[in-house]
């Protein structure tokens, strides 16, 4: 079984994990904590608290509303196991105040000791659209159908150039 190599360091607030579980577990749901302590292991408690983790992010991100959400409001339940890199999954269902949500999709992938996740929002659900692999692109496949918004600006580019690279020396001057 292949579980992402998630580091400590991530909770060095705490001095133990179970610690910095007590801190965030107004996060969560009790539904959802009874997923992360299902875990056999710190790590696999720790996969699956960092997947819901970024499942609210994701929502919540759509939303436009950001932080101020208050993410005990949702309630999210992990139909499939990821534990293989590369693998995917569209089967979360989520409540929001207990009230199931069914209008929405969310597209997990675990790639590279990482949690991808998507929130979707398809203004017509009869229509799934095929689960596209998530992949690594370099800066200049990023940009290979980019063009400008604007024309350059070359007396804006080299007062740019001149600004300090650390924001604090920009106090200095």
């Amino acid at each position: 079984m292949y579980l992402p190599n998630f580091s400590y360091s991530v909770i060095a607030a705490a001095k133990t994990l179970s610690e910095y579980f007590r801190i965030m577990r107004r996060q969560f749901t009790t539904d959802e904590w009874s997923q992360i302590e299902s875990g056999q292991t710190d790590e696999e408690k720790l996969c699956t608290y960092y997947r819901l983790w970024c499942l609210k992010e994701s929502y919540v991100k759509l939303l436009g509303i950001g932080i101020g959400f208050e993410v005990i409001r949702l309630n999210f339940n992990l139909i499939d196991k990821l534990t293989e890199d590369g693998q995917t999954s569209c089967m979360t269902t989520l409540k929001v105040d207990d009230i199931p949500v069914n209008d929405w999709i969310f597209e997990e992938m675990l790639m590279d000791h990482h949690w991808i996740t998507v929130a979707l929002r398809p203004k017509n659900m009869q229509v799934k659209r095929p689960f596209t692999q998530f992949e690594i692109l370099s800066f200049n496949e990023l940009l290979e159908d980019s063009s400008p918004l604007s024309d350059p600006d070359q007396e804006y580019g080299e007062q740019f150039i001149q600004k300090p690279n650390n924001p604090a020396d920009m106090k200095k001057s």
